[in-house]
């Protein structure tokens, strides 16, 4: 396969970038939300799920 014929193969066969969206509703106000993503004692208590821990967090 000459070169051209093969680039001209190759875009045809890539497929277009994909996207993940997930959404979680959380009753919980904006405000506790925005705490529990920029506290860092508030992270450590939600980020891992258990048996693990989350010793140290930074923000």
């Amino acid at each position: 396969m000459q070169d051209s014929n093969r680039k001209d193969a190759m875009n045809a066969a890539t497929p277009a970038p994909l996207t993940l969206s997930l959404t979680r509703h959380i009753k919980a106000s904006p405000e506790r939300v925005f705490a529990a993503w920029t506290q860092p004692e508030l992270i450590k208590q939600w980020f891992s799920p258990k048996p693990v821990e989350t010793v140290e967090a930074h923000v």
